[in-house]
């Protein structure tokens, strides 16, 4: 299985997305809305409720979108569908959160998309700091429940592997290396953020320093820095290159 999670901070523009496409079929969920229009209305009242009971400022990336997909050629019931995904949710945290599960089939792969609001109905907000790493060994007890191929994300693929040395610190230490530490928080601005500032900002706040190099014609390279320690996209992986990072960012906008 694949998983595609990204975080929000407007329930109808992905409302539109997942309910507007030719052939989406809403499948699955907790609301009692029919249309976007009436389905906004509930998730901004579960934000409303939220505001007022707790003292804590709600977090603005109330949105969790999260497309999942089977291999090419497999194709499942909406029973299936419904079970994969209250058993994807509650692994992940989502316990008591409103939520619609659509199915979609313009592409090869059968597929749901998943949008859920972060906040739960008891007043706590779910934790999504690491949420894609923590998807793939969920994905992989998905797989084993229903008997699902496993497919690598294609992220995963683009990842530096750990160096033999930085094997061998996590193994004396049980530290992880600031490779690996980059690597998370890239991973994690990147979900979120529509601009480069948002993107820089939000490293800054886990103590990460993001260099441009600027060329006459334009931004030609990206670097990183951590605990002093520096080190450019490429060594990173491909999707911590600039070219990557540029592309996602464009995306998360859209």
């Amino acid at each position: 299985m694949l998983a595609n999670i990204t975080k929000g901070q407007n329930f109808s523009g992905c409302l539109r997305y997942v309910l507007s496409k030719a052939g989406a079929e809403r499948i699955g969920g907790n609301m009692e809305g029919a249309t976007v229009a009436e389905l906004q209305r509930e998730f901004d009242l579960g934000v409303q409720r939220q505001e007022r009971r707790s003292p804590q400022k709600v977090t603005q990336a109330v949105v969790c979108h999260t497309s999942l997909s089977v291999e090419v050629g497999r194709n499942l019931d909406d029973a299936t569908w419904n079970a994969i995904a209250t058993d994807y949710l509650t692994a992940m945290g989502f316990t008591n959160n409103q939520f619609i599960a659509v199915r979609h089939t313009d592409t090869q792969h059968d597929h749901i998309h998943l949008v859920v609001s972060r906040l739960r109905l008891d007043g706590t907000t779910v934790e999504t700091w690491l949420d894609y790493h923590k998807a793939q060994q969920v994905l992989r007890q998905l797989e084993q429940d229903y008997q699902l191929r496993s497919i690598p994300p294609s992220w995963e693929v683009k990842i530096k592997p750990a160096s033999v040395g930085e094997i061998r610190q996590f193994h004396r230490t049980g530290e992880p290396s600031v490779r690996a530490m980059l690597q998370v928080a890239i991973g994690e601005a990147l979900s979120t953020a529509t601009t480069i500032e948002q993107f820089q900002n939000q490293l800054a706040q886990l103590g990460v320093a993001v260099r441009l190099r600027q060329i006459q014609s334009g931004i030609a390279g990206i670097s990183y820095k951590l605990n002093k320690v520096a080190f450019p996209g490429y060594k990173l992986g491909k999707r911590y290159t600039w070219s990557r990072v540029h592309s996602q960012l464009e995306m998360n906008y859209e």
